[in-house]
C-alpha cells in the first residue's frame, strides 16, 4: 500500500513540475514575443517611395512604415490571444484592452486588416460591449480600403438585416460586386441566389451554372462539383420535359386538313391507341396523315 501511494506521489510531483516548467516557457515567449513588437514599433520609416506601388491595398504611409504596422499588429495579436498556460482558464499576458488600443492605431491610420478586426471586435464583443452598427460600420470602411471578406461579411448582414436594415437589393448588389472582384465566395453565393431564386431573383439554372463555373478548380471544391452535376441533370431533365409536353400539345389546327401530310416513318394499325381525337374517340394508326379526320381532329398523340 505504501509503494502504491509512493507511486501516486512521484506521478503528481513529476506532472506538476512538467506543467510548470511549461508554464515557465510559455511565459517567457510571450514576454519575448511582446518585447521583438515593441522594438519594431520603434523602427524608422523607410525612404523608398517606390515601394508605395507594391500593394495597391494598403495606404503609402503604411508601407513606408511596414516594420512599425507589423510591430504594432504584432502587440494586437498578442495581447489578445495571450500565453496558454495549463490548467488555468486565464491566459497569461492577455489584456484586451491593450489589444483593442494597438488595433484601433492602425484602423484610424486606415490599414485594411486591422479595421477588419475592429469591426469583429464590436460585433463579438471582444473587450468591449457588442456594437452591431460599429461593427458594420467597420466593415464598410475596411471593404473601402481593400478587404473583401469585409465586403461579403456586410452583405450578408443587409440580406440578414443583422445590426442594419434589411435590404436585399443592397445585398444583391454588393454580392454582384465582390463577385465582379473574383471573390470566390460571392461568386458561389451568386449562383445560390440564380439557383434558389433568392431575394426576389427568378430562379434560372443556366445562370448559376456561369457562376459555379467561374470558382477556380471547381471540382475541387467540396460539394460543389455535385451540385453542378445535378444543375446539369435537372436541367436535361426540364428541357426533355418541355419537348415532350410540345409534342404533345400540337394545335389541333395542324390535323384538321386531311390532305396534309404529316411525316412518319410508321404505316398501317397498331394494337394500341396512338392517338386520342377530340370527340373521344381514340385512333390505332400508325401513320399521321388523315388521323382523327372524321372526329374533329387530333387532341393530342399517345406516342
Amino acid at each position: 500500500m505504501n509503494k502504491f501511494f509512493f507511486f501516486v506521489f512521484v506521478v503528481v510531483a513529476v506532472g506538476y513540475l512538467w506543467t510548470d516548467n511549461h508554464n515557465r516557457k510559455q511565459k517567457q515567449q510571450f514576454r519575448q514575443a511582446i518585447y521583438q513588437c515593441e522594438i519594431k514599433t520603434k523602427s524608422q520609416p523607410k525612404d523608398d517611395g517606390s515601394i508605395c506601388l507594391a500593394d495597391g491595398d494598403i495606404p503609402c504611409h503604411l508601407l513606408k512604415n511596414w516594420d512599425k504596422v507589423e510591430g504594432m499588429l504584432c502587440l494586437a495579436e498578442n495581447y489578445r490571444n495571450g500565453a496558454d498556460i495549463l490548467f488555468s482558464d486565464k491566459k497569461y499576458g492577455q489584456d484586451l484592452q491593450k489589444s483593442l488600443y494597438w488595433y484601433e492605431q492602425l484602423a484610424f491610420d486606415g490599414y485594411p486588416d486591422a479595421q477588419f478586426e475592429m469591426a469583429k471586435i464590436n460585433e463579438q464583443g471582444i473587450g468591449v460591449s457588442q456594437d452591431l452598427k460599429n461593427a458594420n460600420a467597420w466593415y464598410y470602411q475596411a471593404y473601402l480600403s481593400g478587404n473583401l471578406e469585409a465586403g461579403f461579411v456586410l452583405a450578408n448582414h443587409l440580406a440578414q438585416g443583422r445590426g442594419i436594415e434589411q435590404n436585399h437589393q443592397q445585398a444583391l448588389l454588393l454580392y454582384n460586386e465582390l463577385a465582379g472582384l473574383h471573390y470566390e465566395p460571392a461568386i458561389f453565393r451568386m449562383g445560390e441566389i440564380y439557383y434558389k431564386g433568392l431575394f426576389g431573383i427568378e430562379k434560372n439554372r443556366e445562370i448559376a451554372l456561369q457562376y459555379f463555373h467561374k470558382i477556380p478548380n471547381y471540382q475541387g471544391v467540396s460539394g460543389l462539383n455535385g451540385m453542378i452535376e445535378k444543375i446539369r441533370m435537372e436541367i436535361s431533365i426540364e428541357n426533355s420535359m418541355i419537348q415532350k409536353q410540345l409534342e404533345l400539345q400540337t394545335p389541333q389546327t395542324q390535323y384538321l386538313n386531311t390532305n396534309e401530310y404529316y411525316p412518319s416513318e410508321y404505316y398501317g394499325h397498331s394494337n394500341e391507341c396512338t392517338a386520342i381525337c377530340y370527340d373521344g374517340t381514340c385512333s390505332k394508326s400508325l401513320g399521321r396523315r388523315g388521323v382523327c379526320s372524321s372526329h374533329g381532329g387530333v387532341k393530342h398523340w399517345l406516342r
